[in-house]
């Protein structure tokens, strides 16, 4: 008789229906609760995106205003109407749980913008940079939501691992690319997806060498065009970031077809090192990214 390695007294019939049974829950388990949920993100304006898991939702750069000082406003901005609906909570912008400044440009933020929409969202944790924080402070309404703003101590080129509203949030301090401007890099997780937002970091190996990427790696990074276009900076993207997909950032909605142009039309050899990339061309377009995917 061959040896049993079922527990003895099953018989033939239960085992086959107990691994029936269990066949089914794993079938169950993959197509429901134990696949990863999935993660929309939504293009606000510029750098600004919404982006929000089963759980949670981060906004990073999306709380601007298309004014000076840039009179024809180079880059994008998001239109009145989404302002409004941001601001008041409308649609997906409910809930957020925590608000990402990377810099105190206006192409990323409006001090009262931000100030009224922390004050009627009351769940939403800002974190951004004292230029930011600063900034804020001057306009009206900030006492009352001064408790909600959280500016990490950090000198240039130092990271720190932070909480923020019950969301694991990397922050390096980093200088903007070609201005003398303190710009937060950040790494977030919500529920197991991890993205990056360079803000307008300097483009260096060696700021980004510093950022403190998961062991299960990126899931999205949030970066400009030349992390694709530009050789040198390429590098960063392929031998540091390593992502699982890229989304572009910095762009106007007129120019997102000539970009995905560009990409379609790179070095076979280049592109087959890249990422999947994203290239957003309207105000709220959405995807959706899976975990680990």
């Amino acid at each position: 008789m061959s040896p049993r390695w079922y527990p003895a007294g099953m018989t033939h019939a239960l085992l086959n229906r107990t691994l029936k049974t269990a066949f089914l829950a794993v079938m169950l388990c993959i197509a429901t609760a134990c696949a990863k949920p999935s993660v929309e993100i939504l293009a606000v304006a510029n750098s600004g995106f919404l982006i929000r898991s089963t759980n949670h939702t981060v906004m990073v750069d999306a709380l601007f205003r298309a004014t000076a000082p840039y009179p024809k406003f180079a880059q994008q901005g998001p239109s009145e109407n989404l302002i409004d609906l941001m601001v008041s909570g409308g649609g997906a912008f409910e809930h957020v749980d925590l608000v990402l400044v990377t810099h105190a440009h206006p192409d990323h933020f409006h001090a009262q913008t931000v100030v009224d929409f922390l004050g009627i969202h009351h769940e939403s944790v800002l974190v951004s940079t004292d230029e930011v924080a600063a900034a804020m402070a001057e306009v009206p309404g900030y006492e009352a939501v001064a408790e909600r703003v959280i500016v990490p101590s950090l000198e240039t080129g130092q990271c720190t691992s932070i909480d923020a509203g019950g969301i694991p949030t990397s922050v390096c301090r980093v200088m903007h690319s070609g201005a003398e401007t303190p710009n937060n890099i950040y790494v977030v997780e919500i529920d197991g997806f991890t993205f990056l937002h360079e803000g307008d970091a300097e483009r260096t190996m060696e700021n980004f060498c510093r950022v403190p990427i998961p062991a299960e790696g990126l899931d999205v990074a949030f970066l400009h065009d030349r992390f694709v276009f530009d050789p040198d900076t390429r590098k960063v993207l392929t031998e540091t970031l390593n992502p699982r997909a890229v989304v572009l950032i910095h762009l106007r909605w007129d120019a997102a077809k000539a970009t995905r142009k560009r990409i379609a039309e790179l070095d076979p050899e280049v592109a087959e090192n890249l990422p999947p990339i994203t290239v957003f061309g309207a105000e709220t377009a959405r995807s959706t990214f899976q975990p680990g995917e």
